[in-house]
């Protein structure tokens, strides 16, 4: 039996190795991700190890003073989970020691194709847009609490389960690789233009235009995963 649970942690920052200070895995129980029920909750704070970001400080409210009281983290404190939930999920991933053989579903790709026009995809931004604003600002108000960004996000996921008419959660998953996938260059000369508020070349002219650059962006080795299978999506269709 596959056990899916959304996953939030709130970090010692960006800086590597980011840590976790708080985890929480909210087990979703069921077959259906449009109707899916509440299990077990499991969250904890702990001592990362290593001196918390003022910026993480400041978000989530916990001092180094405070972690320092908690156990030491350790990946081996994680619940067996098969597939995690979460916005930006990567990063949560990335926090909790990068679990070999978990799939990962990410809400903030799903919002940005399910809703294109939003003009913010932040987890609070879509409740806002799905909730309105007197039953979602309530939600949020003690935001950026792994426990608590982890609830919301339950909400985005029936939203977006809805929206699409999603029946199973390997449908889910299909979907959100899916949505992971750029449609158009996240980077360099035919990039993203914010000033011009232009989101990039669409990847299909891109390599239809220049087949050499196209060639450099699959040469390097630190790119994108999804980036890299969505260029390669669109060779194999030209």
């Amino acid at each position: 039996m596959t056990t899916i649970a959304v996953l939030d942690t709130e970090t010692t920052g960006f800086q590597k190795p980011v840590l976790p200070v708080q985890v929480c895995l909210i087990e979703l129980e069921g077959d259906d991700p449009r109707e899916f029920q509440v299990g077990e909750v499991w969250t904890r704070t702990f001592n990362p190890g290593r001196p918390i970001e003022y910026g993480a400080m400041s978000t989530h409210y916990v001092s180094n003073e405070v972690a320092a009281t908690y156990e030491p983290w350790d990946p081996a404190f994680l619940p067996a989970v098969d597939m995690f939930i979460g916005h930006s999920i990567d990063y949560d991933w990335e926090a909790v020691g990068s679990p070999a053989d978990v799939r990962r579903i990410c809400t903030y790709a799903m919002a940005k194709r399910a809703w294109p026009d939003l003009d913010s995809h932040k987890q609070g931004a879509v409740l806002i847009h799905l909730l309105g604003a007197e039953a979602a600002i309530p939600l949020l108000q003690s935001a950026h609490q792994a426990e608590v960004d982890a609830t919301n996000n339950m909400e985005l996921v029936r939203a977006l389960a809805k929206e699409w008419d999603i029946a199973t959660w390997d449908e889910f998953y299909d979907l959100s690789e899916t949505c992971r996938m750029p449609q158009t260059m996240q980077f360099g000369k035919y990039g993203p233009d914010k000033a011009k508020n232009y989101a990039g070349m669409p990847l299909e002219e891109m390599v239809a235009k220049d087949a050499s650059y196209t060639k450099w962006v699959l040469s390097l080795d630190d790119l994108d995963p999804y980036l890299r299978r969505a260029i390669m999506n669109v060779k194999e269709g030209l």
